[in-house]
């Protein structure tokens, strides 16, 4: 397979991770994608060209730093990737470009939303001040927060804990 080869912007070659295409067609790499805020709705694209050396579009989009996975689960992220998003029923139903610029719209407001509770998705928009962050790209609003910390002292009581760190097993990057 041939690989994607170099980012129309900065002459990267070799591009790896999660590259993009404008709407003009020009290749992007992730880096100069999660840098750009002009506002271009960029489609994500294969790493490795097709047979007749064509890009190979994938299910993501991204815009000034958010990105929008419709077709895996309904998630997001912001902040360039280091912020997962639940998307609302009312969000899977809109366009792409729609559901970016308010998830946009929500980190400029100052508020991240909440991804606590997983049977019942929280989904509260959290002001940055009172935001807790749990491992692996999670927003807590205070309550889902402290449901949270209960979660680790069960896990602490029931022995439930890394070998190396000792922390619970939810909360072990190891």
């Amino acid at each position: 397979m041939t690989r994607v080869k170099q980012c129309s912007q900065c002459g990267t070659e070799r591009i790896v991770n999660t590259p993009c295409v404008d709407p003009e067609g020009n290749v992007w790499c992730e880096s100069c994608v999660k840098q750009d805020k002009t506002g271009i709705l960029f489609q994500g694209i294969d790493q490795h060209l097709d047979d007749e050396g064509n890009v190979k579009r994938q299910g993501y989009y991204m815009k000034c730093g958010c990105t929008v996975w419709p077709d895996r689960n309904y998630r997001a992220y912001t902040d360039k990737g280091s912020r997962a998003v639940h998307l609302t029923p009312e969000e899977k139903r809109m366009p792409v470009e729609e559901v970016l610029d308010k998830l946009i719209d929500m980190r400029k407001r100052g508020f991240y939303r909440c991804t606590g509770d997983d049977k019942y998705l929280c989904n509260k928009e959290v002001p940055e001040a009172e935001a807790k962050f749990p491992l692996f790209a999670g927003t807590n609003c205070p309550e889902c927060w402290k449901k949270h910390q209960e979660h680790l002292a069960e896990q602490r009581r029931k022995g439930h804990v890394c070998r190396r760190c000792g922390k619970p097993y939810d909360a072990c990057y190891c």
